[in-house]
């Protein structure tokens, strides 16, 4: 055997032979993928991290580990935060760029304006919000779609589902889950899902939709308005679609 070469000045650190360390450049990213935190971040200053940093410590990489609340710092680069801190996700959703305070719901929206819309609303499919908008009968994307979130790669909308969406969009209306002048509704799915439909016709009263998430400032106060709505005049089943949403986006009891 060959001499060993360490990969840091820490007694804690990982000794590799000589040879792994002039191996070619693939087999030094998975050596370097392997050389992960504990707590499952890759340290973003050397391959040498193996142990998660503690506060007030020297990291095996050499840097000084500063203790702040909940987090853990490996490097003054790249945080290393306890996956057990933060909040789940119901799904691996990209987060959103900026959240706008004005999508607000209508305090106490007119009987008259809820009664127009539920009458002539109509719902557009987006192809920017379909991972295979194919299947739905829409043209392909070729743009970016950013923080766009997907009706089928998130929410599991499937094709045959389509036909229950204007009953969706309806059951929104008549709980009030409408911002001003309607320019946007908000729906809770039976399967707890929320969704957001946005105007983008306003002559023939098209909308289009994408699922909600659980991160917004919107989600949780549109919850409340449904469970409320569905407690006091919606059925069983309305009833069991507020369970759902609160149990996937882990809302607290009122």
């Amino acid at each position: 055997m060959g001499r060993s070469h360490s990969l840091g000045r820490d007694a804690g650190r990982v000794a590799l032979p000589l040879a792994a360390k002039r191996s070619t450049k693939a087999t030094s990213w998975i050596i370097r993928k392997a050389l992960v935190c504990q707590c499952g971040t890759r340290c973003s200053c050397r391959p040498c991290f193996v142990r998660p940093c503690q506060p007030e410590t020297v990291s095996p990489c050499g840097r000084v580990a500063l203790p702040r609340r909940d987090e853990r710092w490996c490097s003054g680069v790249r945080r290393c935060r306890d996956p057990g801190m933060r909040r789940p996700q119901p799904v691996d959703l990209p987060p959103r760029r900026s959240d706008n305070d004005k999508r607000r719901l209508v305090e106490d929206p007119p009987l008259a304006l809820l009664e127009r819309l539920e009458s002539a609303v109509n719902y557009a499919g987006s192809s920017k919000h379909k991972l295979q908008p194919g299947l739905y009968g829409l043209p392909p994307f070729n743009g970016k779609r950013g923080d766009a979130t997907l009706c089928d790669g998130h929410a599991g909308f499937r094709p045959e589902d389509m036909r229950s969406i204007p009953s969706l969009v309806r059951r929104g209306i008549r709980a009030g889950l409408i911002s001003e002048e309607g320019r946007i509704i908000w729906a809770v799915a039976n399967d707890g899902w929320m969704f957001e439909f946005r105007r983008t016709n306003v002559m023939q009263s098209e909308y289009h939709g994408y699922p909600l998430r659980s991160t917004e400032a919107i989600a949780e106060p549109v919850f409340r308005r449904f469970a409320g709505w569905a407690q006091e005049q919606g059925v069983q089943i309305d009833r069991d679609a507020a369970v759902s949403c609160r149990r996937r986006y882990r809302f607290r009891d009122a």
